[in-house]
């Protein structure tokens, strides 16, 4: 109960004065880290339990697993290279496989879901085929795998076994299969589904018409996204978001902001997702003023990172360096080398040659193996029309003598 209402402490302190740690109470912690997306305390509580001699039953393994996804989905987010949460969740598979659990649907499709979520596609396709009574559930999660690591036309592929086999697809399935078509700009695809969203009166199921013009949009086909979205009746900020998106690599990019404008008239307040929609739309359209108005009127702790980089790269296609140099000083964050590329970018497209050497110094610490900044500095030096002598020392000391353009 307090872990539904959030409390983890208090569910906690509960945990810690319990006399007698039976397989449920230990379930039920472990189900309220999992609720707080603590995957690390997930893991160490279940270390811990073993340690004290309570054995796992089915539950306990399908909420490691989650532990193991959870983390997993987060490493891969932030792109590091570590994989201990992958190393364990293959040790709860031989565990799963010692236990005689390894046919359990619920695990096998937990299974499924932490391989996806932990980057190893192949072993995820492995459980998936060796599992005899294949549910729904088993299907959306090895679609989901595919959708994590990028692989939409497995997806695809995937969504025509399932209708060859003439099973009932849900929401959940459905959803999966438009992320593909977003992903692999699969209009026919697109249109088949959303042929079976009105078919099965699914229409009012406000996630799957999202992912449904977001779909569209990301198929070039506007208008039919705005005929879903103007025919929807429960308008969340969730649907506005997507239609916004859809129009965002417009040639008319102020249907974006026409939407933007539209949703906030509404009284629907604006989060991150919204405001990286509309300042991409600016940016792909060279709209500065609107792009900083927009910028301006964001709450400063709600700004991520994604923000600060569209607006460098607005602002680098403008010229305007002194406006990026302001951006810089106010980042709460460090620049990643997205955005040192950006301004090097745009320091060749309008010859800044200072501004490009710290650029390009900072993006060689941070990847030195990284070509692109070498390429583009080199080819900086050269449109300054510098004496060869003068490049050529430049190159041997900040190595790009070793790089060919």
């Amino acid at each position: 109960m307090y872990s539904k209402y959030g409390a983890l402490p208090e569910a906690e302190i509960m945990f810690s004065k319990l006399v007698h740690l039976d397989t449920v109470a230990w379930n039920a912690m472990l189900s309220a880290y999992i609720e707080m997306e603590q995957g690390d305390k997930a893991l160490s509580l279940y270390g811990y339990m073993q340690k004290q001699g309570t054995s796992p039953d089915h539950l306990t393994f399908v909420i490691a697993l989650q532990a193991c996804g959870i983390i997993g989905e987060k490493q891969q987010a932030f792109q590091k290279g570590e994989t201990y949460f992958l190393d364990i969740g293959r040790a709860l598979h031989l565990d799963i496989k010692r236990k005689g659990y390894a046919s359990h649907v619920p695990i096998a499709n937990t299974l499924v879901s932490m391989y996806g979520k932990c980057g190893s596609i192949e072993e995820a396709e492995d459980v998936f085929n060796t599992l005899g009574d294949r549910d729904i559930i088993s299907w959306n999660a090895m679609l989901s795998a595919c959708n994590e690591q990028g692989q939409g036309d497995k997806t695809l592929w995937l969504y025509r076994e399932m209708q060859q086999e003439q099973l009932v697809l849900n929401e959940i399935t459905l959803m999966c299969v438009l992320q593909a078509c977003s992903e692999r700009g699969n209009l026919a695809i697109c249109e088949k589904v959303h042929f079976d969203i009105v078919a099965n009166n699914m229409g009012k199921i406000s996630p799957l018409i999202s992912t449904l013009i977001n779909a569209y949009g990301s198929c070039a086909r506007t208008a039919d996204a705005d005929s879903v979205f103007d025919e929807c009746i429960d308008l969340t900020f969730v649907t506005w978001n997507a239609c916004i998106a859809s129009h965002v690599g417009d040639r008319n990019s102020f249907a974006s902001l026409y939407m933007f404008e539209r949703s906030k008239l509404t009284g629907i307040m604006p989060d991150s997702i919204t405001f990286t929609s509309v300042l991409s739309a600016c940016s792909h359209n060279s709209l500065v003023v609107e792009g900083i108005s927009y910028f301006t009127s964001m709450i400063i702790d709600d700004r991520e990172r994604t923000h600060f980089n569209i607006m460098i790269d607005l602002l680098g296609r403008a010229g305007d360096f002194k406006k990026i140099q302001s951006i810089l000083k106010r980042m709460p964050m460090q620049p990643d080398l997205t955005v040192w590329l950006c301004i090097l970018g745009a320091c060749s497209t309008h010859g800044n040659l200072e501004l490009a050497e710290v650029a390009f110094e900072n993006a060689v610490r941070m990847h030195p193996e990284q070509s692109t900044a070498y390429v583009l500095m080199s080819n900086i030096y050269v449109d300054a029309q510098l004496p060869h002598s003068v490049i050529d020392a430049i190159k041997k000391k900040s190595g790009l003598a070793t790089f060919t353009v």
